[in-house]
């Protein structure tokens, strides 16, 4: 009589391995927009819950916010975040947090927000303005 035998298959059920992409600091221009992408490895890959951070508070999803900042899932299933025409008060740390049916999972990374601005300078000088003493200039 011959032995059978069978392989046993584990399946390893966890929760979310999370981080969010771009990583570390992004300097991005005042006006533009930017994405994020909170980005995971969990069994199943399933994703119930997306929660979102601005500087450790939950992002506040509002009839305010609600053309500048959205959250998404692309194609590909990953949570996206979109922030359109940002200004100096978006400049923030970012982090997500994803949950399944197993748990939830905190992003180890982040996204450090700053924002630049251009800077238009006029200057214009009179010359009515302008008094010569002992020969220096003096505005």
């Amino acid at each position: 009589m011959t032995n059978i035998s069978h392989p046993h298959f584990y399946s390893y059920l966890d929760p979310p391995a999370v981080s969010i992409q771009p990583q570390g600091a992004i300097a991005v221009n005042e006006t533009s927009s930017v994405q994020m992408w909170c980005t995971f490895d969990a069994n199943p890959p399933n994703v119930t819950e997306i929660i979102w951070y601005k500087d450790g508070e939950e992002l506040n999803w509002n009839s305010l916010t609600k053309n500048k900042i959205s959250s998404a899932t692309d194609v590909r299933g990953i949570p996206t975040l979109t922030i359109n025409s940002i200004n100096r008060k978006d400049a923030a740390e970012y982090k997500c947090n994803l949950k399944n049916a197993y748990g939830k999972g905190n992003s180890t990374t982040s996204t450090i927000l700053q924002v630049t601005c251009e800077i238009f300078l006029q200057i214009s000088i009179s010359f009515n303005d302008i008094k010569i003493f002992k020969s220096k200039l003096f505005f």
